[in-house]
């Protein structure tokens, strides 16, 4: 197998890294999304529970004060809960943003390799080329004069 066959193997290979890690890194910028939505519902549930608890002591209702204070602690365990949960993905998505900088840091590395290596192949064939030529002329006119002292004829021979 050729140096550019290999080359152009691994290059495919740190493209499909590089896209399986934008994919894990979308989806934990989706599930980081999620987490603010929820974040933004309990602090919504927890604004309807001290609304709850302003109306039963309007109105001396104890059992809305109780339902308001029971809403709010609901609301502060959850969202506790889901600032470490935010914390922890927030550190997975830079971790997973770092793996995608290094994928595709190794698959331009990669792809400059493989067109350094196509750059000279192409050079060596038209060494080869050349070289051909050269030949081929090189017989043209010095054959001629090897022949006229064999005795053979001038005449170039033709190709």
């Amino acid at each position: 197998m050729t140096k550019t066959v290999r080359l152009r193997r691994l290059c495919e290979l740190r493209r499909i890294e590089e896209l399986n890690q934008a994919t894990l890194l979308e989806s934990a910028r989706a599930e980081l999304l999620a987490i603010d939505q929820a974040l933004k519902s309990t602090r919504l549930q927890k604004r309807a529970g001290r609304a709850l608890v302003h109306q039963g002591i309007r109105t001396g209702e104890t059992r809305d004060r109780v339902t308001g204070f029971h809403e709010i602690a609901r609301s502060t365990c959850v969202s506790n809960s889901l600032l470490k949960l935010k914390h922890l993905v927030e550190e997975r998505v830079v971790s997973i943003q770092r793996q995608f900088a290094a994928k595709r840091a190794e698959r331009c590395q990669v792809k400059t390799l493989l067109e350094s290596e196509l750059n000279r192949e192409i050079d060596a064939e038209l060494r080869r080329n050349q070289a051909s030529l050269d030949e081929w002329h090189r017989s043209l006119r010095f054959g001629a004069a090897k022949d006229l002292e064999d005795g053979r004829s001038a005449q170039p021979a033709r190709t």
